[in-house]
């Protein structure tokens, strides 16, 4: 038997901005740092045998503050990215109101009927997650992996093993930057032991806005 654990990265200067990322990319800020520094305290006494991120920066630096205690090499792999959003990458809410109206509430509503002609559909991203958790648990069938990677790709990941449907992605709980969700597995069949879990977080910091 073995565990994935799964993360998001931490906090960044767009996630402050209220700006959609997608597969472009903003820096860690300090809070981003520091939640990424308590998983770290949180996780350093664990066995992990690999690790796997999204070759977004935001994820990888994560990914890099949570290996100093295993120096292992980290794995980027492309089906961890985030959900391409295309030409919504980069905008706020506001902004993203203005020029795409109805079709933003689509997205957080009913995102079965979600379009983005330039970007991925929600299909997508459950598609290559579930095939990289598939190929991940056969590869490394008695070992923990630790896999840093993004909201909509956490969640399509895990809706399956849920039994939701796809309109049902956004259902609590929050993945908050950093939280924690583990996965027992036997190379085949998964079981959710944890499911984004914060309670690493430290009290000071909960209390911010952009948390």
């Amino acid at each position: 038997m073995g565990k994935v654990y799964l993360t998001r990265h931490g906090e960044t200067t767009w996630n402050t901005e209220g700006r959609l990322q997608g597969w472009n990319d903003s820096p860690l800020t300090e809070t981003g740092v520091r939640q990424a520094e308590w998983l770290y305290e949180r996780l350093k006494e664990e066995k992990i045998d690999y690790i796997y991120s999204s070759p977004s920066g935001r994820a990888y630096e994560t990914a890099k503050i949570l290996n100093k205690e295993w120096g292992l090499e980290i794995n980027k792999n492309d089906d961890l990215r985030e959900i391409g959003l295309g030409d919504w990458q980069g905008l706020n809410q506001q902004e993203l109101r203005e020029k795409y109206g109805e079709m933003v509430d689509i997205y957080w509503t009913t995102p079965s009927k979600y379009i983005n002609n330039s970007g991925e559909s929600f299909e997508d991203v459950i598609n290559r997650t579930e095939k990289f958790l598939k190929n991940v648990i056969k590869e490394h069938k008695n070992d923990n992996i630790l896999v840093v990677t993004h909201t909509v790709a956490l969640k399509g990941m895990l809706l399956k093993l849920e039994e939701k449907d796809l309109d049902n992605i956004w259902d609590e709980p929050f993945i908050k930057q950093t939280s924690l969700t583990i996965i027992d597995h036997d190379g085949t069949n998964m079981t959710i032991e944890v499911h984004a879990d914060a309670s690493h977080h430290k009290a000071e910091y909960i209390k911010n806005p952009h948390y």
